[in-house]
């Protein structure tokens, strides 16, 4: 263990922040910068959920009278509504992204209303993205271990609320 450790009362398995955690409110504040500027270059880019909604193909573009220009007439639609859904998901987790930022520097009583509801709204629309892509999947149990070395069941038990 280092002198460090020792003196801070944490041991090597310790997850809390320490000195490489900086937190200043420059430090954030840039960091926040840098997501808006992402979140900004992304809505001005191709891959923006409002130009990727206008790049469609129609159905007679791909042939008729064969069973195959149907199959990848259907797979195309597919294809591009989940890159609809995938454009919109990227730009919400950046802006929750810059939320939880402020969070971090002000706390939560340091957002606004507007803020704190826009953060719940893409968490339950994040959920039940999530939900729905995995319902044809088989559940997946876990083998009922518990992991102590987090304290619990293996879920962070992390909330938005």
């Amino acid at each position: 263990m280092s002198e460090q450790e020792q003196g801070s009362g944490r041991g090597p398995g310790d997850r809390r922040g320490g000195a490489d955690l900086s937190r200043e409110a420059e430090t954030l504040s840039y960091f926040k910068g840098k997501i808006d500027k992402i979140l900004h270059d992304l809505e001005s880019s191709p891959a923006a959920k409002s130009k990727i909604s206008d790049q469609t193909i129609t159905r007679a573009a791909y042939g008729t009278g064969f069973s195959a220009a149907d199959d990848l007439a259907s797979m195309y639609d597919k294809v591009h509504g989940r890159l609809e859904k995938f454009s919109r998901t990227l730009g919400e987790q950046l802006e929750a992204l810059g939320i939880a930022v402020q969070i971090a520097d002000r706390g939560y009583d340091g957002i606004d209303a507007q803020q704190a509801a826009r953060l719940q709204q893409i968490q339950r629309r994040t959920r039940a993205d999530y939900k729905s892509m995995n319902e044809d999947q088989p559940i997946e149990h876990g083998t009922g271990s518990v992991d102590t070395a987090s304290g619990g069941t293996g879920g962070s038990g992390s909330d938005f609320r």
